[in-house]
C-alpha cells in the first residue's frame, strides 16, 4: 500500500510538471516581427518653370510710335518754322544674343511760307529704315537700346507760288539712330520713349528757268513715345 502511494505521488508530480511546461509554451510570446518600410519613389524632380523676366529674354517687337519732329536744316526750318507730327510703325526681331534687327516706315507732313513770297508750302515725306539695335535689360521691367543702320527717304513738296514749280519730289538715301528706354508692362506690353537723328541731303530741281533748285538737309530730329506689343 505504501508503495502505491509512493507510485501514485510520482505520477501525480509528473502530469503537474507537464501541465506546467505546456501551459508555458502556450503563453510565450512570439518572437519580435520587425517590418521594414516599404521603398516608394517618392523623390519629385521640381518642375522647370520660365521664371526668367521678361526684361531678359529677347522677342520680337512691333511698336506704334508718334514724335515731334523738326528740321535742323536752317533753311528748312526758315520755311516750316514749326514742328509736325511724325507717325511710325516699326518692328525689331532678335537674331544673335542682344543684337536685334530693326525696320520702321514713317509718315510726316509739314506745312510752312515761302521765304521771300510767303505763301502757302507743304512738305510730306515717307522715310524707309533698316537697322541693327542691341538691347540691353536694366533691372526686371527696363530696357535700354540703340539703333543705327540707313533710311531711304522719298519726299513730296507742293506750293501754291507762281515762282517755283507746284509740285517738286526727291527721293535718296540717308542714315539714321536712335535711341531709347522701353518700359516692360506685364508679359506682352511695352511703352517706348525715344530721341531719333536722321541726315539725308535732297537736291529740288526748280523746273524754270529764271529759279534755281535748293539742296537741302530734310532729316531732323524726332522725340517721342510709342506702345509697343512683343510676342
Amino acid at each position: 500500500m505504501k508503495t502505491t502511494a509512493i507510485i501514485f505521488a510520482c505520477m501525480l508530480t509528473s502530469i503537474t510538471q507537464t501541465a506546467y511546461c505546456e501551459s508555458f509554451w502556450f503563453v510565450k510570446p512570439t518572437a519580435t516581427v520587425q517590418y521594414e518600410p516599404e521603398i516608394t519613389d517618392t523623390c519629385y524632380e521640381p518642375e522647370i518653370t520660365d521664371t526668367c523676366c521678361p526684361c531678359t529674354k529677347q522677342h520680337p517687337l512691333i511698336e506704334v510710335k508718334a514724335g515731334y519732329f523738326f528740321f535742323t536744316d536752317s533753311v528748312m526750318r526758315h520755311v516750316y518754322d514749326e514742328g509736325g507730327l511724325d507717325v511710325q510703325l516699326s518692328g525689331s526681331y532678335p537674331f544673335y544674343k542682344l543684337l536685334h534687327v530693326y525696320g520702321s516706315v514713317e509718315y510726316l507732313e509739314k506745312s510752312g511760307h515761302s521765304i521771300n513770297g510767303h505763301q502757302k508750302t507743304s512738305l510730306w515725306a515717307i522715310p524707309l529704315s533698316l537697322g541693327l539695335r542691341p538691347v540691353f535689360p536694366i533691372g526686371d521691367h527696363l530696357q535700354v537700346y540703340f539703333t543705327i543702320g540707313p533710311r531711304y527717304f522719298f519726299v513730296h513738296a507742293h506750293n501754291h507760288s507762281s515762282y517755283v514749280p507746284k509740285k517738286m519730289h526727291a527721293n535718296g538715301c540717308g542714315g539714321f539712330v536712335n535711341t531709347g528706354v522701353l518700359f516692360i508692362i506685364g508679359k506682352h506690353f511695352t511703352i517706348d520713349l525715344f530721341g531719333e537723328y536722321s541726315y539725308k541731303r535732297l537736291h529740288f530741281h526748280s523746273g524754270k528757268p529764271e529759279t534755281e533748285g535748293h539742296t537741302v538737309q530734310v532729316g531732323g530730329l524726332t522725340f517721342g513715345g510709342g506702345l509697343g506689343y512683343s510676342f
